[in-house]
């Protein structure tokens, strides 16, 4: 969109009564400068002088490392409550993360399947053609599966957050009550959250006239444009403040509740109440957990906040086509590294995971000295029967 008007209604569209008009994009890839694509029409943006080669180097490096990371942690977390379920170890705490690990890899397998091959299909186009691409791909089944991924990564986080949240409440609220329910139920709560985070990841879906999908050559990532020409969109406002914004602000409420009930836990346990003493040693064993979560949901926090900033910078204009670029660029992958979070709050925090790796490290050691044990008797005992065949001849 041309000049400084508001593009995050569409960065490439303007809307009329027949539909979406192709026009010249707004701004260029934060790897360019803001008028690299009007600069070079006709040659590719990676041969433009606009656009810095040292800058596609380190986005190719860092985004292929944080793929990796994402990847590769939340493997190891699944790997871990496999390994534990099958010691007959395993909690209602490793199956929430095994969940939510499963919905986190689907970011680093973003970052390689759409990411970095849009990065490489970008770069390797001329301004014009990038320009035309966008009409082409707008509402297109690749745009629509490539930005319902994107939310779900997103939604997937704020319902498994909010799980834990109320999980944590239950545990410390009323740990003997807590400790008797059985493991099943956790995992029928868990279909409910990735029912209700793909529920809430559709949304534009369900006001096709007041979103459209689109790809954001300014990240290399498909996402929902919502068209604010429309005074009357409200039903699609409702929609998001009440599958998005009202999970987040109970998440909130109940880390917070949580923590008024570990409070007055240890002042009951300073009393000479038996009873108290004992339920205050089973708080104590979830306060571990409590902790982890409420850092995993600060860490959140921190890695959406600043997409929430350059949004509502946007939305108000202070942001034009040659600024946004960057800044938007920043924001969606810091976003997209909150599926690293986790992995890295479990491996500095939590006692129990670190000793489960510990463990399943150890067993695999155990089990393939065994194996070269094994394989060294049998080759001894092979030897032995060539070398006593010989001598009888």
């Amino acid at each position: 969109m041309e000049g400084s008007g508001n593009f995050t209604e569409a960065p490439t569209m303007q809307f009329n009564s027949t539909g979406p008009q192709l026009q010249q994009l707004c701004g260029a890839p934060g790897i360019c400068e803001p008028t690299a694509l009007t600069a070079c029409p006709n040659t590719t943006l990676h041969n433009c002088d606009k656009c810095a080669s040292s800058q596609s180097v380190l986005f190719v490096f860092f985004g292929t490392l944080l793929g990796l990371f994402i990847i590769a942690g939340n493997l190891l977390v699944i790997t871990v409550g496999i390994h534990r379920a099958r010691s007959h170890k395993a909690t209602k705490v490793d199956a929430c993360r095994n969940s939510l690990a499963l919905a986190d890899i689907l970011t680093g397998i973003q970052i390689f399947a759409v990411a970095l091959p849009n990065y490489a299909w970008t770069m390797n186009s001329t301004g014009v053609e990038v320009d035309q691409a966008q009409w082409a791909l707008s509402n297109s089944p690749q745009a629509i599966a490539g930005a319902s991924i994107f939310l779900f990564t997103f939604t997937s986080s704020i319902y498994h957050l909010l799980f834990f949240a109320v999980l944590r409440l239950y545990a410390i609220g009323f740990p003997l009550r807590y400790r008797s329910q059985p493991t099943r139920r956790v995992y029928f709560a868990l279909v409910i959250v990735w029912l209700v985070s793909i529920a809430a990841a559709s949304i534009p879906g369900w006001f096709p006239q007041y979103y459209f999908f689109e790809y954001y050559h300014f990240t290399f990532l498909f996402f929902p444009a919502l068209n604010y020409n429309h005074l009357e969109n409200a039903p699609a406002y409702v929609a998001l403040v009440f599958f998005l914004v009202i999970p987040y602000g109970l998440m909130t409420i109940f880390m917070i509740a949580t923590a008024g009930l570990v409070l007055k836990s240890s002042t009951l346990s300073k009393s000479n109440l038996v009873h108290g003493r004992e339920k205050h040693k089973m708080i104590k064993k979830e306060f571990q957990t409590f902790k982890a979560v409420a850092i995993m949901q600060f860490g959140f926090t921190l890695t959406l906040l600043p997409l929430c900033v350059v949004v509502g910078l946007s939305y108000s204009q202070y942001f034009d086509c040659n600024t946004v670029g960057t800044p938007y660029m920043i924001a969606f992958y810091l976003i997209m590294s909150n599926s690293l979070v986790n992995v890295a709050v479990y491996s500095a925090l939590d006692d129990k995971f670190q000793t489960a790796v510990r463990c399943m490290l150890a067993s695999w050691k155990v089990t393939c000295c065994n194996r070269n044990r094994l394989d060294g008797k049998s080759t001894s005992a092979r030897s032995r029967a060539t070398l006593t065949t010989t001598i009888a001849r």
